[in-house]
């Protein structure tokens, strides 16, 4: 049996919001090498492949919790949004 590891965050972020629109931030990270993580929907990481590929030329890695390739468990962003899917992760 596997005992989960359960991680529990508390107190205020320590990285103050931007202001800047995803995108931008998504550019502005990317002028160095850098992975990324996405976490939700992949809407912004698809716009940052077609309309930034010099910037996406920067990732490194792509760390991404999408669901089972193989057992039907996929992830309700990647079922309800394809192209998206298909674009980032193609």
């Amino acid at each position: 049996m596997v005992t989960p590891l359960i991680l529990t965050f508390t107190g205020e972020p320590s990285v103050p919001e931007s202001p800047s629109p995803a995108q931008e931030l998504l550019v502005d990270v990317l002028r160095e090498p850098a992975t990324i993580v996405a976490t939700g929907a992949l809407t912004n990481f698809a716009w940052l492949l077609t309309e930034a590929p010099d910037a996406a030329a920067n990732i490194t890695e792509i760390v991404w919790m999408g669901g089972s390739t193989d057992r039907g468990n996929l992830d309700t962003n990647a079922f309800w949004d394809k192209l998206l899917t298909a674009i980032s992760v193609c």
